[in-house]
């Protein structure tokens, strides 16, 4: 994983700030069939490559030999100032490939200082209901239960966030969550279990849980007292200028 990512700072010029593992293997839902999926933050060398008419790349994909994006760090802190979902689960991967100078660290405090709860909790919903709609249709598959696992995910991250009324890491919210609604829980823990081993839920156990989501976010709907952060750049913008030394 080092040599690729130092290749990919080597091929493109630039320094990679901060690489995580962002898909099942960051979740603990890996099974041997599953793909790494590796997200970075990153800087050109120089401000040669900012200063110039033909901008340079602000998203960069490869797809081989792993499932690797990143974002320049001008758009990714850019995605930060509007309390990107992305960048927010990024960050508290428990999955670091490489950071430069406690990179995460210091982005997780702005996260936590100056993302809107609001933001996520809407955000969260919207993937939560268009999942449930998805994995409701036809027969039900591998495809459908990946998909109802990220409904009740996301589900329990906005149940966290509902009830701690703030942004924290999403195991954190998780954690509240399960608190707070124990069923829910367990039936993220089923379908998880389900996913590591590569096994089909009966459509039995996958109406029952989606019975049990839809009420859920019936719920958590009512919540209409979340916080609403309005954004700041101007933290972003002294961490910038550091970074570049100017």
């Amino acid at each position: 994983m080092k040599d690729w990512l130092s290749r990919i700072e080597q091929d493109c010029e630039l320094d990679i700030l901060f690489a995580c593992e962002a898909g099942s293997r960051a979740w603990g839902l890996e099974n041997p069939f599953s793909d790494f999926d590796i997200r970075f933050i990153y800087r050109y060398h120089g401000l040669k490559k900012y200063l110039t008419l033909n901008k340079a790349k602000q998203v960069m994909e490869f797809q081989s030999p792993f499932d690797t994006s990143g974002y320049d760090l001008f758009k990714a802190f850019e995605l930060v100032s509007k309390s990107n979902p992305s960048i927010y689960e990024w960050v508290y991967s428990p999955i670091i490939y490489k950071e430069a100078e406690e990179f995460s660290q210091k982005l997780k405090k702005i996260i936590e200082s100056t993302y809107s709860p609001f933001s996520l909790f809407k955000h969260y919903g919207s993937l939560c209901k268009r999942n449930i709609s998805e994995s409701s249709k036809g027969s039900f598959s591998l495809k459908k239960q990946k998909q109802l696992l990220q409904s009740l995910r996301a589900e329990l991250i906005r149940v966290g966030i509902a009830n701690a009324k703030s942004v924290a890491s999403p195991f954190t919210l998780i954690e509240i969550a399960k608190i707070e609604d124990p069923d829910l829980y367990a039936a993220y823990q089923t379908i998880a279990e389900a996913k590591r081993n590569n096994k089909l839920l009966s459509e039995f156990e996958a109406v029952s849980i989606t019975q049990l989501l839809q009420f859920s976010f019936k719920e958590t709907e009512e919540y209409n007292d979340i916080p609403r952060i309005k954004s700041s750049s101007e933290t972003l913008d002294q961490w910038l200028w550091e970074i570049f030394g100017i």
